[in-house]
């Protein structure tokens, strides 16, 4: 039976059921979502407030059965279980690591901490705030069924190196610009640029070229070192996206090779 609920969850062998399965877990996310939208609007009436209400416990107790059921299919995902030569103990101890390892795993995390706040509730009151985050957490779900997302984490694995070395450059020309612009324009603005960490703001909407406008250098030697962090910002926040859109390239192509690859051996 496990193994029957395991192919059903992870794989489409059973395709009426597979898509039964994630559509009721993809109106689940939707509605917790949903509601947690819905709440924050202005002018929330009781009536609407028990509606949603009860839309978001039968969610929970959706996702709820979704991460137990996990849980408990766990080990299908190991080769060990179909293994019928492992000793009893041996066989108990591999099936405790498995669904351990789904737990911290950053799914399971996910499906654990978009309930908690619902467990948590049923013992002590919870606010609202929590409702909402686990509500933004749980459209994380959504990686196991949209093909986008599992590329964008494949693409930030396998350029991670090149991510860091770039991100590294990065923070150390936002230090070294959010400390110069101090040492300039602290004595003409000192409630602007009062600070390094109170500066490094500045800096980041500079390099970046947002510019909010409630921070910006007056003296000249401040406006000279505006516009060289303006020009560098350009360049080094290019470089990430550079990468990202080159690993994008890569996989997609290798991700073609593999189903022409499939196709031609059928």
């Amino acid at each position: 039976m496990r193994t029957q609920i395991y192919q059903i969850l992870y794989s489409d062998s059973r395709p009426l059921a597979h898509h039964v399965v994630k559509g009721l877990f993809l109106l689940a996310v939707g509605a917790v979502a949903a509601v947690a939208m819905i709440e924050t609007l202005p002018r929330f009436d009781q009536t609407a407030e028990a509606a949603m209400n009860t839309v978001r416990a039968t969610a929970m107790v959706v996702l709820s059965v979704e991460l137990i059921v996990r849980f408990w299919v766990a080990p299908e995902g190991s080769a060990h279980t179909f293994d019928t030569t492992n000793s009893g103990s041996f066989h108990t101890a591999e099936t405790s690591a498995s669904r351990f390892t789904y737990l911290v795993s950053p799914l399971g995390l996910v499906d654990l901490l978009a309930v908690l706040p619902a467990w948590v509730n049923l013992l002590h009151p919870v606010p609202l705030h929590w409702f909402e985050l686990a509500a933004a957490l749980s459209l994380f779900k959504l990686a196991r069924y949209v093909p986008a997302l599992s590329l964008v984490t494949a693409v930030v694995v396998r350029q991670g190196r090149s991510i860091y070395a770039a991100l590294v450059v990065l923070s150390i020309l936002l230090v070294f610009a959010a400390t110069v612009i101090y040492l300039f324009e602290y004595e003409a603005q000192p409630a602007s640029f009062s600070s390094i960490p109170e500066s490094l703001w500045w800096a980041i909407t500079t390099m970046a070229t947002v510019g909010y406008g409630d921070m910006s250098p007056i003296t000249p030697i401040g406006k000279l070192v505006g516009g060289i962090a303006m020009v560098f910002g350009i360049a080094m926040f290019a470089v990430p996206a550079g990468i990202l859109a080159s690993g994008f390239a890569e996989e997609l192509r290798k991700r073609d090779f593999v189903v022409n690859w499939q196709s031609v051996a059928r």
